[in-house]
């Protein structure tokens, strides 16, 4: 994995992280200029990208591994990166929130369901947080006998016949155990992860009486936002994390705020 510091912060200790988990899974971080995480870094907060089990560029062992293992195995995995940065002083342990989108939207659900008292907060991003409806959706979008049906039988289970396991690591069935706030992101037009997924989790976390917010961007996809959306988002975490992480190393005011203009 990779973990980027805020501007002189080297040799700093205690620093409040963000831990920003990829999407695919089956894709992977690089060493490479990424916007989004150097606009967390500048805004004073280390961050931690891992190429946890699972991910693309391994091997094709490393990324079966993860098959099956959502919300387990790869979870755990992000939960090493975390404490290895933690056992070296470089971060604070009460400071970490667990972000991403896709996947990463998954991941970040699942740290705050699964492991409720890892975290300060959680981002999710065109997330996951049910797996037996994303399994179904893909099976009445591309067809019972289509590989991309197959591909996520294979690496999340069948609805039909492994729903027990498939809710068992869907958060959206778990919210009752999440202690910390939650911010969902969603484009309406997302057609690879339905926004229905998102609001399916905020109707959740709302009769659950749990601290959230869903955040709606008019036109928006998977990805690929238009630079307004990206303002927008980019502003909405950094406002979430001024107010639930504390603000950041060498940062002493909040971030600017953005607001889509009304068409």
């Amino acid at each position: 994995g990779y973990l980027t510091l805020p501007p002189d912060a080297q040799g700093a200790k205690g620093l409040p992280l963000v831990l920003y988990v990829h999407g695919g899974p089956q894709s992977r971080d690089r060493l490479e200029f990424d916007p989004w995480v150097q606009y967390l870094a500048a805004r004073g907060y280390a961050v931690f990208q891992s190429n946890f089990r699972g991910s693309g560029g391994y091997g094709l062992a490393y990324e079966t591994s993860g098959w099956r293992e959502w919300g387990h195995k790869m979870q755990d995995d992000l939960g090493d990166g975390v404490k290895a940065a933690v056992d070296q002083g470089i971060v604070d342990p009460a400071r970490v929130c667990i972000a991403g989108g896709s996947y990463g939207g998954y991941a970040a659900l699942a740290g705050a369901t699964f492991t409720p008292t890892a975290y300060k907060c959680a981002i999710s991003l065109a997330g996951v947080a049910d797996l037996e409806q994303l399994v179904r959706f893909k099976k009445k979008k591309y067809g019972a006998d289509s590989d991309v049906f197959d591909h996520y039988v294979k690496k999340l289970g069948d609805p039909d016949k492994d729903l027990k396991i498939l809710r068992d690591a869907s958060p959206y069935y778990h919210v009752d155990a999440i202690k910390i706030p939650i911010l969902l992101i969603h484009g309406d037009d997302d057609d690879i992860v339905p926004i229905e997924q998102s609001e399916a989790m905020q109707a959740a976390l709302n009769k659950a009486g749990k601290k959230s917010e869903l955040i709606t961007l008019k036109e928006g996809g998977h990805g690929g936002f238009s630079r307004e959306q990206t303002l927008v988002t980019l502003s909405a975490i950094g406002t979430f994390l001024w107010d639930n992480l504390g603000k950041g190393y060498g940062v002493d005011g909040p971030p600017l705020k953005y607001t889509l203009a009304k068409k």
